[in-house]
């Protein structure tokens, strides 16, 4: 007669769901963190790709200045782009409108400048302030690596924590 005995690990059902909190606060996390980032480089002049605004027309610099606005970064007038930029649970939304109701971060990320008379103008320059994104180097930050490692600590420690033993 052979005695076999064996021990076998496992995990218990409710494991997808917490699981899935973790992944979901991790979203979370990247969100904001997104959100800092797209602030920053608006404060900064620099674009999702890492690159400077293109800079300002004379004529938009004539008129800022008229109106008591900056013309270097952060190029902020009324405030609404910058607040406008909301993070809700994972995502990050860009909410400002201009008065006719467009998207500014759609606006300015697809190559289209304010004209004078509020009306959206197709930008014939190359060049576009794509402020409005994740930034291409998000993944490869300090700051996300932070998350990252964050994430891979607590899923380390739920799995071990809630494995089971069964001996058989």
């Amino acid at each position: 007669m052979i005695n076999m005995r064996a021990e076998l690990e496992s995990l218990p059902e409710t494991i997808d769901e917490e699981l899935e909190a973790l992944y979901l606060q991790h979203a979370s996390e990247c969100a904001d963190l997104n959100k800092r980032m797209i602030k920053k480089g608006l404060n900064s002049g620099t674009d999702i790709h890492g690159d400077p605004f293109r800079p300002l027309e004379p004529s938009t610099e004539k008129s800022r200045r008229s109106h008591g606005y900056s013309t270097s970064p952060p190029l902020k007038a009324s405030g609404d782009l910058y607040r406008g930029i909301r993070k809700r649970g994972q995502f990050v939304f860009d909410t400002a409108r201009s008065k006719k109701g467009e998207f500014y971060g759609t606006f300015h990320n697809e190559g289209f400048t304010h004209h004078i008379s509020g009306k959206p103008v197709p930008d014939t320059s190359p060049f576009k302030r794509e402020f409005f994104g994740t930034p291409d180097d998000f993944f490869e930050s300090a700051e996300y690596k932070v998350l990252d490692k964050k994430l891979q600590k607590e899923t380390n420690a739920l799995l071990k924590s809630r494995k089971k033993k069964k001996r058989i």
